[in-house]
């Protein structure tokens, strides 16, 4: 309860000095001058995104262990978190240039929409990181209610997001230091290029900057959902559409994916490092 008092009162601070300090108020900027992509190429993003993720480089790591550790030890060598970790990583490095150089053949500058120069990167990279301090207290109220209201009315165990289930199992310091740099950096990298720099583009041509907010944050949010997860997919898809609205206001107002990468990773490392001290 004290906890919950806490956040909520930093969130309402948040939340009033960001107001006060215009943070809402969207400035002047140029217009963008990057083109936009089209649907087909926008759905070819996400399949290439997906295929990585879950066909190409598992199917990769299962040939490659097969052929070192043999039938007999394949499924518990699969298991292992650090195979997990080494397939994540993987995945994820191979994304970032895919999408980067499919984004450039196309024409589209998918990680800034007009020219800058480093101290407006510089900025933009600042904005990011502040932003942290508004988006998660509300996100962790917003998640800290619903998470009560689940398990008063429908008496349901909590069951941890996959990601945090995977990070609590990795037992060993080689797994761990894999998985780290995963989900902090390049999931977050990852993820922007593919959500704001592929999909929110799009549709801030088909429906207009403020309706593509909140549509590109429920198409992110909608992809994290798990049916191992039960119930508990209702506080976790809650809070990360919050926190795309966050994410795909941050694009849309400074035209540059280096703001919203930077509060997805500070919104993650700091999670994980909650995570691993018991905190969370």
């Amino acid at each position: 309860m004290h906890t919950f008092a806490i956040t909520s009162l930093l969130a309402l601070i948040g939340l009033l000095v960001a107001e006060r300090y215009g943070y809402f108020a969207q400035p002047s900027v140029p217009p963008w001058t990057s083109a936009t992509p089209r649907l087909r190429q926008v759905a070819l993003a996400f399949a290439t995104y997906f295929g990585l993720q879950a066909i190409i480089v598992p199917a990769l790591i299962t040939v490659v262990l097969q052929l070192v550790v043999g039938k007999d030890a394949l499924t518990p060598t699969l298991e292992n978190p650090l195979t997990f970790a080494v397939g994540g990583l993987l995945a994820f490095s191979l994304t970032i240039p895919t999408l980067t150089l499919y984004g450039r053949k196309l024409g589209l500058e998918v990680w800034e929409k007009w020219p800058k120069s480093r101290t407006q990167r510089y900025k933009d990279l600042m904005l990011g990181v502040l932003s942290w301090f508004i988006a998660f207290p509300l996100v962790t109220v917003v998640a800290l209610s619903l998470r009560g209201l689940i398990q008063h009315y429908f008496d349901l165990p909590e069951v941890d997001q996959e990601a945090v289930r995977l990070l609590k199992s990795a037992d060993q310091p080689l797994a761990l230091a894999i998985l780290l740099p995963a989900f902090v950096v390049a999931g977050p990298i990852c993820e922007e290029l593919l959500f704001r720099g592929f999909i929110q583009a799009w549709l801030r041509k088909r429906v207009g900057p403020r309706a593509a907010i909140p549509i590109a944050a429920l198409i992110f949010s909608a992809v994290h959902f798990s049916v191992r997860q039960g119930a508990s997919n209702i506080e976790l898809l809650t809070a990360l559409f919050i926190l795309g609205c966050f994410l795909s206001y941050l694009y849309e107002r400074q035209g540059s994916l280096l703001a919203p990468i930077a509060l997805h990773c500070v919104f993650n490392g700091i999670s994980v490092a909650m995570i691993l001290t018991g905190i969370q």
